[in-house]
Protein backbone atom coordinates (compact mmCIF):
# COMPACT_ATOMS: atom_id res chain seq x y z
CA UNK A 1 0.00 0.00 0.00
CA UNK A 2 1.42 3.40 -1.01
CA UNK A 3 1.97 6.00 1.71
CA UNK A 4 0.13 9.14 0.60
CA UNK A 5 0.87 11.21 3.71
CA UNK A 6 2.63 14.52 2.96
CA UNK A 7 6.39 14.60 3.26
CA UNK A 8 8.20 16.86 5.70
CA UNK A 9 9.85 19.60 3.65
CA UNK A 10 13.33 20.56 4.84
CA UNK A 11 15.95 23.17 3.99
CA UNK A 12 19.56 22.51 4.98
CA UNK A 13 21.73 25.49 5.93
CA UNK A 14 25.43 24.94 6.56
CA UNK A 15 28.47 26.65 5.08
CA UNK A 16 30.30 23.34 4.69
CA UNK A 17 29.26 21.51 1.53
CA UNK A 18 30.49 18.18 2.81
CA UNK A 19 28.19 18.49 5.84
CA UNK A 20 25.20 19.22 3.62
CA UNK A 21 26.04 16.25 1.42
CA UNK A 22 26.25 14.00 4.48
CA UNK A 23 22.92 15.25 5.77
CA UNK A 24 21.30 14.68 2.38
CA UNK A 25 22.56 11.09 2.27
CA UNK A 26 21.05 10.47 5.70
CA UNK A 27 17.72 12.19 5.14
CA UNK A 28 17.11 10.93 1.60
CA UNK A 29 16.91 7.43 3.06
CA UNK A 30 13.73 8.47 4.86
CA UNK A 31 10.73 8.44 2.54
CA UNK A 32 8.86 10.89 4.76
CA UNK A 33 11.38 13.71 4.37
CA UNK A 34 11.98 15.87 1.31
CA UNK A 35 14.91 18.28 0.99
CA UNK A 36 13.67 21.26 -0.99
CA UNK A 37 16.75 23.52 -0.92
CA UNK A 38 20.23 24.10 0.52
CA UNK A 39 21.89 27.28 1.79
CA UNK A 40 25.57 27.98 2.36
CA UNK A 41 25.08 31.13 4.46
CA UNK A 42 22.48 32.66 6.73
CA UNK A 43 21.18 35.30 4.33
CA UNK A 44 20.61 32.67 1.66
CA UNK A 45 18.81 30.51 4.22
CA UNK A 46 16.35 33.30 5.05
CA UNK A 47 15.65 33.89 1.35
CA UNK A 48 15.08 30.20 0.65
CA UNK A 49 12.80 29.80 3.65
CA UNK A 50 10.72 32.76 2.48
CA UNK A 51 10.56 31.23 -0.99
CA UNK A 52 9.77 27.60 -0.12
CA UNK A 53 8.12 27.89 3.31
CA UNK A 54 9.43 24.48 4.43
CA UNK A 55 8.30 22.68 7.55
CA UNK A 56 11.81 22.66 9.03
CA UNK A 57 15.05 24.57 8.63
CA UNK A 58 18.02 22.47 9.76
CA UNK A 59 20.58 25.15 10.47
CA UNK A 60 24.12 25.56 11.77
CA UNK A 61 24.89 28.46 14.11
CA UNK A 62 28.32 29.40 12.74
CA UNK A 63 27.67 30.65 9.21
CA UNK A 64 28.88 33.62 7.15
CA UNK A 65 26.85 36.75 6.32
CA UNK A 66 24.21 35.91 8.96
CA UNK A 67 24.77 33.37 11.70
CA UNK A 68 22.10 30.86 12.68
CA UNK A 69 20.90 32.88 15.67
CA UNK A 70 20.32 35.88 13.39
CA UNK A 71 18.50 33.66 10.91
CA UNK A 72 16.14 32.31 13.57
CA UNK A 73 15.54 35.82 14.90
CA UNK A 74 14.72 37.12 11.41
CA UNK A 75 12.29 34.27 10.76
CA UNK A 76 10.62 34.81 14.12
CA UNK A 77 10.23 38.53 13.49
CA UNK A 78 8.57 37.78 10.14
CA UNK A 79 6.32 35.20 11.84
CA UNK A 80 7.56 32.43 9.58
CA UNK A 81 5.76 29.09 9.97
CA UNK A 82 9.05 27.26 9.40
CA UNK A 83 10.40 25.70 12.59
CA UNK A 84 14.13 25.92 13.24
CA UNK A 85 16.26 22.96 14.29
CA UNK A 86 19.87 23.80 15.09
CA UNK A 87 22.50 21.18 14.26
CA UNK A 88 25.76 22.65 15.42
CA UNK A 89 29.10 22.33 17.16
CA UNK A 90 28.22 25.47 19.15
CA UNK A 91 26.43 23.71 21.99
CA UNK A 92 27.62 25.82 24.92
CA UNK A 93 25.00 27.02 27.39
CA UNK A 94 24.94 30.59 26.11
CA UNK A 95 24.21 29.44 22.55
CA UNK A 96 21.46 27.10 23.71
CA UNK A 97 19.78 29.85 25.73
CA UNK A 98 20.08 32.34 22.88
CA UNK A 99 18.67 29.81 20.42
CA UNK A 100 15.64 29.30 22.65
CA UNK A 101 15.17 33.05 23.02
CA UNK A 102 15.02 33.58 19.24
CA UNK A 103 12.41 30.88 18.73
CA UNK A 104 14.32 27.72 17.77
CA UNK A 105 12.50 24.65 19.06
CA UNK A 106 15.13 22.04 18.29
CA UNK A 107 18.82 21.78 19.14
CA UNK A 108 21.23 18.95 18.39
CA UNK A 109 25.03 18.79 18.57
CA UNK A 110 26.85 17.73 15.43
CA UNK A 111 27.81 14.12 15.83
CA UNK A 112 24.21 13.17 16.62
CA UNK A 113 23.32 9.74 15.25
CA UNK A 114 21.14 9.71 12.12
CA UNK A 115 18.17 8.11 13.89
CA UNK A 116 17.97 10.96 16.40
CA UNK A 117 18.29 13.57 13.65
CA UNK A 118 15.30 12.09 11.82
CA UNK A 119 13.36 11.87 15.08
CA UNK A 120 14.15 15.52 15.83
CA UNK A 121 13.04 16.68 12.37
CA UNK A 122 9.78 14.77 12.72
CA UNK A 123 9.12 16.34 16.13
CA UNK A 124 10.07 19.87 15.11
CA UNK A 125 7.91 19.61 11.97
CA UNK A 126 4.93 19.04 14.27
CA UNK A 127 5.87 22.07 16.36
CA UNK A 128 7.22 19.95 19.20
CA UNK A 129 10.41 20.91 21.03
CA UNK A 130 13.32 18.54 20.62
CA UNK A 131 16.61 18.85 22.49
CA UNK A 132 19.20 16.11 22.76
CA UNK A 133 19.85 14.83 26.27
CA UNK A 134 23.18 16.65 26.54
CA UNK A 135 21.66 19.92 25.29
CA UNK A 136 18.69 19.60 27.64
CA UNK A 137 21.05 19.16 30.60
CA UNK A 138 22.99 22.27 29.63
CA UNK A 139 19.80 24.27 29.10
CA UNK A 140 18.48 23.21 32.49
CA UNK A 141 21.74 24.21 34.14
CA UNK A 142 21.74 27.57 32.34
CA UNK A 143 18.16 28.27 33.43
CA UNK A 144 19.01 27.36 37.02
CA UNK A 145 21.99 29.71 37.02
CA UNK A 146 19.90 32.45 35.43
CA UNK A 147 17.29 32.06 38.16
CA UNK A 148 19.99 32.17 40.83
CA UNK A 149 21.49 35.29 39.32
CA UNK A 150 18.06 36.94 39.16
CA UNK A 151 17.49 36.16 42.83
CA UNK A 152 20.81 37.70 43.90
CA UNK A 153 20.65 41.43 44.42
CA UNK A 154 23.99 43.12 45.06
CA UNK A 155 24.26 46.75 46.05
CA UNK A 156 26.59 48.96 43.98
CA UNK A 157 29.09 48.96 46.85
CA UNK A 158 28.95 45.18 47.19
CA UNK A 159 29.63 44.90 43.47
CA UNK A 160 32.66 47.16 43.86
CA UNK A 161 33.98 45.09 46.76
CA UNK A 162 33.41 41.87 44.81
CA UNK A 163 35.37 43.19 41.84
CA UNK A 164 38.24 44.35 44.06
CA UNK A 165 38.32 41.02 45.86
CA UNK A 166 38.58 39.30 42.48
CA UNK A 167 41.74 41.33 41.84
CA UNK A 168 43.32 39.94 45.01
CA UNK A 169 43.09 43.09 47.12
CA UNK A 170 43.06 42.70 50.90
CA UNK A 171 40.45 44.18 53.20
CA UNK A 172 42.83 46.99 54.12
CA UNK A 173 43.64 47.77 50.48
CA UNK A 174 39.96 47.80 49.53
CA UNK A 175 39.16 50.10 52.46
CA UNK A 176 41.88 52.53 51.36
CA UNK A 177 40.75 52.44 47.74
CA UNK A 178 37.08 53.05 48.59
CA UNK A 179 37.91 55.46 51.43
CA UNK A 180 35.91 53.51 53.99
CA UNK A 181 36.79 51.63 57.16
CA UNK A 182 38.04 48.06 57.18
CA UNK A 183 35.00 47.23 59.31
CA UNK A 184 32.71 48.43 56.49
CA UNK A 185 34.57 46.33 53.94
CA UNK A 186 34.37 43.29 56.21
CA UNK A 187 30.61 43.77 56.46
CA UNK A 188 30.28 43.94 52.68
CA UNK A 189 32.38 40.81 52.31
CA UNK A 190 30.24 38.99 54.88
CA UNK A 191 27.10 40.01 52.99
CA UNK A 192 28.60 38.76 49.73
CA UNK A 193 29.48 35.40 51.29
CA UNK A 194 25.93 35.09 52.63
CA UNK A 195 24.19 36.10 49.41
CA UNK A 196 26.22 33.71 47.26
CA UNK A 197 26.20 30.94 49.88
CA UNK A 198 30.00 30.83 49.90
CA UNK A 199 32.21 29.74 52.80
CA UNK A 200 35.33 31.69 51.86
CA UNK A 201 36.64 34.19 49.32
CA UNK A 202 37.89 31.50 46.93
CA UNK A 203 34.44 29.92 46.83
CA UNK A 204 32.90 33.38 46.52
CA UNK A 205 35.00 34.10 43.42
CA UNK A 206 34.10 30.75 41.87
CA UNK A 207 30.36 31.24 42.38
CA UNK A 208 30.47 34.88 41.24
CA UNK A 209 32.25 33.78 38.05
CA UNK A 210 29.76 30.97 37.47
CA UNK A 211 26.82 33.34 37.86
CA UNK A 212 28.34 35.96 35.57
CA UNK A 213 28.71 38.54 38.34
CA UNK A 214 32.34 39.20 37.43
Amino acid sequence: MTDTSPKISVILADDHGIVREGLKLILQQNAGIKIVAEACNGLEAVGLVNLHQPDVLVCDISMPVMNGIEVARALSQHQSKTNVLFLTMQDKEEYIMEAMQVGAIGFLPKGTVSEELVKAIQAVARGKEYFSESVYSKAFRALRLLNQKTEIRLTPRETEVLQLLSKGLSTKMIAEKLVVSEYTVSNHRANLLRKLSANNVAELMSKAQELGLL
